[in-house]
């Protein structure tokens, strides 16, 4: 794949590199860009105001840097915005100071890009290289694959699961989605990427095409600063809430009509519950009398207030906001709500995902709590049908049996078992890690993720022929130098000695590059 690009066309690429305050490590990344094998490349270092970056750009005499004005603001949407703003390539590459890029990557992903003419964005694979500070040039102790999964949406919203550094997207996604929001002080690559799934796919290319550092420190080095945890919590809870100017072609959308007990505390603790675990976009619909609204105060952050008369019945409330409602999908919680991880994810992912259902109930809710969670649409519809009597009456009047989704369309069931087998794994029961990660199915075990905790477990457990051909199949799709040791030992105890130093050589070849 990487040289299809390049023999076919040369769309023009624009590689945007961020500063980092060791400048060491910096350059070595800028060295990177400039020896990519794609030929139309603009490479572009996003000044971050520092009075010796001039100078390091200037002793490469590379004619393709570009270093774009310098900001006001330090922080990393100010300076990715000013370079963006001199980005004319048809396609835009990113890479964080600190990591490299292999030679191939930008025709490797420009290749995956012409290929996807209907995917916006195209990511590789990392390995996550643990090092030693060593002056300029890093002591690298080890390399583990960072990620290797392919695209999920909700997994995005949920988490910064996607390395800036491996993705390139077109630059016309811009246009729709916005650069960076340079009101964020951490976190902000990740609310970019986000931001860019609201309007374009993603095409994942299983290719380790460069590495991000991560350093260790030795006896005697600094502790290393870590933010404080509840500064990132504040941060990646600001990201969730975003909701960028409609329409979304790409992102679903979850209106959730909370009719809570008549009781403000309850109200104020269901939308605090709602605020921290929910990560789908989504707006709460409040259809409260004015004068139990006056009564919220704070954070009304995706609230959007309904007033009703106050001795409304709560299924005419529901019926009132269920007409305002924005999403396709809308959640109507009766009662305390009990907003748990995914909580409302799961019913919603099982309705997106093909099912002949319009309507589950949302698991795990307290006694006297009734929620579920409907597509818009085929409500109203019902509501209409019967609007006199109660939303649960109309339901089983137009024959709809709620039930709660099935576990196989939980959204994160493979982590979930991947968190098992790991577990189990750790206590040494690797047999029974192997089964655990076998009730996936045969299709996931060539995932990368899913494959590599297949491969480990089969191999401890002692299933040499199943983990050696698990191995072949992952190392032929995705080498990694973990995958290529095991296959190494695997072939040896297999008496294949010229195979095995042909996997070892390229576990090496792997672990010394870059």
């Amino acid at each position: 794949m990487a040289n299809r690009a390049t023999s076919r066309n040369t769309p023009p690429v624009s590689l945007i590199v961020t500063p980092c305050d060791q400048r060491g490590l910096f350059l070595r990344s800028l060295r990177s860009a400039t020896a990519q094998d794609y030929s139309n490349l603009q490479v572009i270092v996003a000044n971050d105001g520092g009075q010796d970056l001039p100078g390091l750009v200037a002793s490469l005499g590379d004619p393709r840097i570009v270093l774009s004005p310098a900001s006001a603001s330090r922080q990393v949407g100010a300076m990715v915005n000013a370079a963006l703003g001199l980005a004319g390539g048809q396609y835009v590459a990113h890479l964080l100071g600190g990591d490299v890029h292999y030679s191939r990557h930008v025709s490797s992903l420009v290749a995956a890009l012409e290929d996807s003419p209907d995917c916006s964005v195209a990511y590789g694979d990392l390995y996550k290289t643990y090092f030693k500070p060593s002056g300029n040039t890093p002591v690298v102790l080890g390399k583990a694959l960072a990620g290797g999964d392919d695209f999920d949406r909700l997994l995005l919203c949920r988490q910064d699961c996607i390395r800036l550094s491996a993705v390139m997207h077109r630059r016309s996604l811009l246009e729709q989605a916005g650069g960076f929001d340079e009101e964020l002080p951490a976190l902000a690559e990740w609310d970019f990427l986000r931001r860019l799934a609201f309007f374009g796919d993603f095409v994942h290319m299983p290719e380790v095409t460069g590495e991000c550092f991560q350093p260790i420190v030795g006896e005697g080095g600094p502790p290393p600063e870590d933010p404080d945890p509840k500064f990132l919590e504040r941060c990646a809870l600001a990201v969730r809430a975003k909701r960028p100017p409609k329409p979304w072609p790409k992102m679903p959308d979850l209106s959730i009509i909370l009719v809570p007990p008549n009781r403000a505390d309850a109200t104020r603790a269901a939308l605090e519950q709602i605020r921290r675990e929910t990560f789908t976009p989504h707006q709460v619909y409040l259809p409260l009398a004015r004068g139990e609204l006056a009564l919220l105060e704070g954070d009304m952050t995706n609230v959007v207030p309904v007033p009703v008369e106050p001795d409304s019945p709560a299924d005419a409330r529901v019926d009132k906001a269920v007409g305002r409602c924005q999403g396709d999908h809308v959640a109507v919680v009766f009662g305390e709500v009990s907003a748990k991880p995914a909580w409302v994810e799961f019913p919603l992912h099982a309705l997106t995902q093909g099912s002949s259902d319009w309507a589950f109930l949302v698991p795990g809710q307290p006694d006297g709590t009734w929620a579920a969670v409907f597509r818009k649409d085929e409500l109203m519809r019902v509501r209409r049908s019967a609007p006199a009597i109660s939303v649960r009456r109309s339901l089983q009047a137009a024959g709809v049996a709620l039930r709660e989704p099935p576990a196989a369309s939980h959204p994160f069931r493979r982590g979930r078992i991947l968190a098992e087998a790991r577990k189990l794994q750790r206590d040494g029961c690797w047999q029974q890690a192997a089964e655990a990660v076998s009730r996936l199915g045969e299709s996931w075990k060539t995932t990368p993720a899913v494959g590599r905790q297949a491969l480990l477990a089969l191999y401890h457990a002692g299933r040499e022929d199943e983990a050696l051909d698990l191995s072949r199949r992952l190392n032929q799709r995705h080498p990694t130098v973990n995958t290529l040791l095991l296959e190494g030992k695997l072939l040896r105890r297999a008496g294949k000695v010229h195979e095995a130093v042909a996997a070892l050589r390229e576990a090496h070849a792997a672990l010394t590059r870059g």
